[in-house]
C-alpha cells in the first residue's frame, strides 16, 4: 500500500512534469472510482490547467486553475504513469487523462483507489479530504515536541497511533514497523508510557527512514515515469519474519497483529513495557 514516501515521490515528479499542462480529454473506465457522474466529471476537468500539486498524508491533489482539485488516493495500490500513447487496457486502467503536450496520464493497476474532484476551497475544510487528516508526518511535524503533541498519551499502542491517519498522516503499516525498530520501541507500548527521549527517537527515525525511502523511490512503487522504487531493499524488519535481527542482539524478527494489520519487530531489541 503506498504510504507517505511513495506519494511524496509522486508529488515531486508531478510538480515538475504536470504543472502548466492542460487536460484536453478524460477517459473514465471505472465510474465507481470517481465521485460524480462521468459527464459532470469530464466537464469540470477537461480544459483545465494543472497549476499546482499538493500532498497531505497519502493523498495527492492536482490543483486546477478553474477552482477545482483532482484528489488522488491510491488506496491499496496502483500508480499514475505518464505515457506517449493513449492505448490502454480498460480493465486495468480506470482513468486516462490526455494532456496538451501530447502525453497521457494513465492510472494503472488500481486497487480500490479513486480520483475525486472537489472545489479547492473544500480540500482543508474539516470534512474535506485533507481536513480530516492529522498533521503530515513529513511536512507538518518539525520537532519531537510537535510529534508528542500530535500523538498524545493514552492506552493505545504507539504503532496503532502512528497508523491512525486522523492522528498523524502518511505513515502506514510498513514504515511504522521500520520507524519503531530504529527507535527500539515495541509496537504495543502505550503512548502514555513514552518518555521525551522516546518521542525524540521516533521523530529522528521518521526523518531518517522516510527521507531515505523518498530518495530510494519508495517501497516497490511505480513512479510517474514507470520506474520502480527500491526502498524495501533496506527494510530491517518489515516482511522479514524468521530472519536474523539486523542489530547485534542475536534475536529473530517476528510477526504480530496490531490494529488489524500484520506488523514485524525484533522482540529482543524492542521490549514491551
Amino acid at each position: 500500500m503506498p504510504e507517505l514516501p511513495e506519494l511524496e515521490v509522486l508529488r515531486r515528479q508531478a510538480q515538475k512534469e504536470l504543472v502548466g499542462r492542460t487536460i484536453t480529454g478524460v477517459t473514465v473506465n471505472q465510474p465507481k472510482a470517481i465521485n460524480l457522474p462521468v459527464d459532470d466529471y469530464t466537464k469540470r476537468t477537461e480544459g483545465q490547467t494543472i497549476c499546482a500539486v499538493e500532498r497531505k498524508g497519502k493523498y495527492l491533489a492536482l490543483i486546477l486553475d478553474g477552482g477545482d482539485a483532482l484528489v488522488v488516493h491510491l488506496a491499496l495500490g496502483g500508480a499514475l504513469v505518464l505515457m506517449d500513447t493513449a492505448e490502454h487496457d480498460p480493465p486495468h486502467t480506470p482513468f486516462v487523462f490526455a494532456l496538451n503536450d501530447g502525453r497521457y496520464l494513465h492510472a494503472v493497476n488500481w486497487q480500490l483507489g479513486n480520483i475525486s474532484i472537489y472545489e479547492t476551497s473544500f480540500l482543508r475544510a474539516p470534512d474535506g479530504p485533507f481536513g480530516q487528516l492529522g498533521p503530515d508526518a513529513w511536512d507538518e511535524i518539525s520537532s519531537a515536541d510537535e510529534l508528542r503533541d500530535a500523538i498524545g498519551g493514552s492506552s493505545a499502542g504507539i504503532k496503532a497511533r502512528l497508523m491512525n491517519q486522523a492522528v498523524i498522516s502518511g505513515i502506514g503499516n510498513a514504515w511504522s514497523d521500520e520507524i519503531l525498530f530504529h527507535g527500539r520501541l515495541h509496537p504495543m507500548t502505550k503512548t502514555s508510557a513514552l518518555s521525551d527521549k522516546d518521542f525524540d527517537a521516533i521523530y529522528r527515525a521518521i526523518r531518517d527512514i522516510i527521507g531515505a525511502a523518498i530518495k530510494a523511490g519508495g517501497e516497490g512503487f511505480t513512479d510517474l515515469h514507470g520506474e520502480r522504487g527500491t526502498a524495501e531493499e533496506s527494510f530491517a524488519v518489515h516482511g522479514r519474519e524468521g530472519e536474523d535481527c539486523p542489530g547485534d542482539c542475536g534475536g529473530n524478527v517476528e510477526a504480530m497483529k496490531v490494529a488489524g494489520r500484520t506488523g514485524y519487530l525484533c522482540p529482543s531489541c524492542q521490549k514491551k513495557r
